[in-house]
């Protein structure tokens, strides 16, 4: 059966996204108000979902970066050319996004204390993090955009997109090597200080909300503390298990019986 003229007099009027109530009948304003319930359903079910991860937060920050970047490399277009009309980092497009790659595939990986490790250069994991985070955030806001085509483009299916993962790609197995060299001169990015260890440890204990990501969180700081800690050689690396997480007081022979002290099992000691 064919759709009413009036539904599609409706349906034809969302192409703005800017929807003034005032050009609106009666029933596209309560169609339009159904419609955006509906998606703050949907984000509350998303929110309910990834509320005891650390997804959010991740996400966040690479959409915060994104924002922040663009925001910059506008002012610096428009102080060079005061004529220019700066463009807006929303909606996310699959155009800014690979301007924003590009930016990223050229930046330093960052320390532990935050400082920029020079020679260094982002793995394939931070690329990829990126395209995920920001399109979360253009499918989350599609609908405010529908009046703009691009922002209705997934990004992975861009050819653009796809051609900066492939390369990072490419290049990992090299940027892995050049890492690897400069961890053996010292430049290490993962070499923690004492302070910033007890940081970390007291964080894993205070920040967990649920029952579920305090046993994360723990097992978290498990790992961190002990393989700060410990030395293995490559014929002691095995599968990790439960057991391993923990220390146990062992007898102290060379200061008695009754003496003992706190250690961790491993294949060899």
């Amino acid at each position: 059966m064919d759709m009413p003229q009036s539904f599609k007099d409706v349906y034809s009027s969302f192409d703005d996204s800017l929807i003034l109530s005032t050009s609106l009948t009666g029933l596209a304003k309560s169609m339009h108000e159904m419609d955006r319930q509906s998606y703050t359903i949907r984000d509350t079910i998303q929110a309910t979902l990834t509320a005891d991860t650390t997804t959010n937060a991740n996400y966040a920050r690479y959409t915060r970066d994104y924002k922040f970047w663009w925001a910059q490399k506008e002012q610096r277009l428009c102080d060079l050319h005061p004529a220019r009309v700066p463009i807006p980092a929303v909606p996310i497009t699959p155009a800014k996004v690979v301007m924003f790659l590009n930016h990223e595939l050229a930046s330093r990986k960052q320390g532990a204390s935050g400082e920029f490790i020079p020679g260094t250069s982002v793995g394939r994991s931070v690329i990829q993090g990126a395209i995920t985070a920001l399109e979360r955030e253009r499918c989350r806001d599609a609908h405010l955009y529908r009046n703009v085509p691009e922002a209705a483009i997934p990004l992975r299916n861009d050819d653009r997109i796809r051609r900066v993962e492939a390369s990072v790609k490419h290049r990992e197995p090299e940027r892995a090597a050049k890492s690897q060299t400069l961890k053996a001169a010292g430049s290490s990015s993962d070499t923690y200080t004492v302070g910033e260890l007890l940081t970390l440890s007291k964080w894993c204990l205070t920040k967990p909300t649920t029952p579920k990501s305090l046993v994360t969180s723990l097992r978290d700081r498990a790992m961190h503390l002990m393989c700060t800690s410990t030395a293995y050689r490559g014929d002691n690396v095995r599968e990790i298990e439960w057991s391993d997480l923990f220390s146990k007081p062992i007898p102290n022979i060379s200061a008695g019986y009754s003496a003992t002290i706190m250690a961790s099992l491993t294949n060899y000691i």
